[in-house]
């Protein structure tokens, strides 16, 4: 069962997580205004940990953006992070085409 307020899209976009140890780049797979999914090959990061996540956006005027997000949950290929702040940002993001 999903619990999610809002409609994850499907995403392919380079991030970069920045946690107390240091930074790991990785790809967005899917995005909602609550929070997303990133694929690292292999979690490293602690659940319920806070983390900064930087989003490389293509053809956007700023080329990036930075978010809080703490680590909701990790599989073996990746996590989820639950964004802090950011709604509008996301919003704009989520409605992209």
């Amino acid at each position: 069962m999903d619990h999610r307020c809002d409609p994850r899209k499907a995403v392919n976009i380079e991030v970069a997580i920045h946690c107390r140890w240091g930074t790991v780049g990785g790809r967005a797979l899917n995005l909602s205004r609550g929070g997303v999914f990133v694929e690292l090959g292999l979690s490293v990061l602690d659940i319920s940990g806070g983390v900064e996540l930087t989003l490389v956006m293509p053809n956007q005027e700023t080329g990036a953006l930075r978010l809080s997000a703490l680590v909701a949950h990790a599989t073996p290929n990746g996590v989820g992070l639950m964004f802090l702040h950011g709604d509008h940002e996301i919003s704009q993001l989520t409605c992209m085409k």
